[in-house]
């Protein structure tokens, strides 16, 4: 497959890959349980060996846990990949253990640090798009059914989460051109609280399809509302998975077609809207990666 896989009839062309979705990419640990600077190469080496995608979306989180896991030998190896395999990355900055919203000033300011250190890295790569996460882990309780009972408390802390989003995110435009800041859409916070941040600082968006699904919206309407700031989608489904005790949860990062997505009239609209962004497969496991892929190619040829 080239760089650029022709999707739409009109020529539009669309820039399909994936992410790095080995879990052990995270946390920096191979097969064997043992740290490794190399697992992110691993990765790209399978992706273009197996699926025969050039367009990949690093995971830069293990090098926020253990900083010598992104250091000169792994810098090394994916330069020599991306120039031997005509590679072009996308990059999904830190988030694990970290939150660029806390009220917490030191969890702020060292969640700062991890995504700085992990720009400087994909600088070195000539990394076109940086997924960032406004958001972390605590912003469930803001959500949730727990949530506060005072409405005057919930107001308050969300309104100070998102003006530290707002600080965190405008120190970032002066270290990367905003444009290459892709906010991503999260579950369960609602990208209508966070959207006047990106308007404010004129970044674009990561349009995570799943994400967007469990909150129960329609992908459709965001493609609308949101078209000429995305510059980075996520694919993929929800569905129905059960779980313990007989139960059956709704769950993302499932393959495609086997869930609540219209895929069809999603790949129609990406069409109608001329998108010329990445397309990128988000599965967690090889497995669901390749399922995906087959899928989307069989959805692109009947368009």
């Amino acid at each position: 497959m080239s760089c650029k896989r022709r999707l739409w009839r009109e020529g539009i062309r669309v820039n399909l890959g994936i992410n790095t979705f080995h879990v052990v990419d995270r946390y920096g640990l191979d097969e064997q349980g043992e740290y490794s600077p190399q697992n992110l190469a691993r990765s790209v080496e399978s992706i273009v060996r197996e699926m025969d995608l050039r367009i990949i979306e690093l995971f830069l989180d293990a090098g926020s846990q253990r900083p010598d896991l992104m250091g000169d030998g792994a810098l090394r190896r994916l330069k020599e990949l991306k120039e031997a395999e005509n590679i072009r990355f996308s990059a999904h900055l830190p988030f694990k253990y970290l939150d660029l919203s806390s009220l917490n000033e030191g969890v702020r300011k060292l969640s700062m640090e991890c995504c700085k250190r992990a720009i400087d890295f994909g600088e070195e790569l000539d990394v076109d798009t940086y997924v960032v996460h406004l958001t972390g882990a605590e912003v469930r309780c803001l959500y949730a059914d727990w949530s506060p009972s005072s409405p005057y408390v919930l107001n308050k802390l969300l309104e100070e989460t998102i003006m530290n989003a707002h600080k965190s995110l405008e120190e970032l435009t002066r270290y990367v051109d905003p444009r290459r800041l892709c906010v991503e859409n999260l579950y369960p916070a609602d990208f209508s609280d966070f959207e006047c941040v990106v308007q404010e600082l004129g970044t674009s968006v990561c349009f995570d399809v799943g994400h967007l699904l469990l909150h129960k919206k329609n992908p459709i309407a965001f493609l609308d509302d949101f078209a000429d700031r995305i510059r980075v989608i996520h694919l993929h489904d929800v569905s129905m998975i059960p779980v313990e005790s007989g139960k059956v949860v709704r769950i993302d990062h499932q393959t495609l077609g086997t869930g609540e997505l219209d895929l069809s009239r999603f790949l129609k609209k990406l069409e109608g809207i001329q998108f010329d962004g990445y397309l990128i497969l988000e599965p967690l496991n090889g497995s669901v990666g390749r399922k995906s892929l087959e899928v989307l190619r069989q959805h692109i040829t009947k368009i």
